[in-house]
């Protein structure tokens, strides 16, 4: 089964245990996110959520209590309600990106959400900013060729995502993007596979 909520639930707090917080809020975000998922699992993986970001979330707003233009709890507390699925989550990044407009991480995070939400348009301007401060992004460049693909330019979106498998080979999601991007402008497998092998 290539999703599985119950497999990645015990993943996830595995990854807590181990101290890899941010990953395991990831991945149970997902399940959250996932149609798939059966609603024990989701109210489960919700109250999880909940359990663990709290004392984070009491930490931020307590600062912001003390200083509400504190930049990094601004955006840890945009973080923690996109981690539990909070529609106040798009209010609290764009009070994030307010505060301090080229914080690589809040325009990442920022992105990302709107791309979940299919509001790629929205995504772009963060994105091209985000490259354009930090040009050796290799996933802001990736993101950026999927928005660029959504708005219908195809060459540009393919120039981005070869800028990311330039900039960092290893990012396997740029790779598989790249080949989906040039079967799509219509070449051939041999084409795409001789694109890909060139770099």
């Amino acid at each position: 089964d290539p999703f599985s909520a119950e497999a990645l639930a015990v993943q996830a707090k595995t990854l807590h245990a181990r101290g890899r917080t941010r990953d395991a809020l990831d991945i149970a975000r997902g399940i959250l996110l996932h149609r798939d998922t059966n609603p024990r699992t989701r109210a489960a993986t919700a109250g999880w959520t909940r359990e663990v970001t709290e004392p984070a979330l009491r930490e931020a707003e307590r600062a912001l209590a003390a200083d509400p233009a504190d930049r990094r709890a601004l955006l840890a507390r945009a973080e923690i309600l996109d981690w539990r699925g909070d529609p106040l989550a798009a209010e609290a990044f764009r009070t994030a990106l307010e505060a301090d407009p080229d914080n690589p991480a809040a325009l990442h995070a920022a992105s990302r959400r709107l791309i979940r939400e299919g509001r790629h348009a929205e995504a772009l301007p963060l994105l091209r900013r985000l490259c354009e401060r930090f040009p050796d992004d290799a996933p802001a460049r990736l993101h950026l060729g999927i928005c660029l693909a959504e708005a219908g330019d195809l060459p540009g979106a393919e120039a981005a995502v070869r800028a990311a498998t330039d900039l960092e080979p290893s990012l396997l999601r740029a790779w598989t993007y790249l080949t989906d991007l040039l079967l799509r402008q219509g070449r051939t497998l041999t084409q795409v596979t001789a694109s890909v092998a060139a770099g």
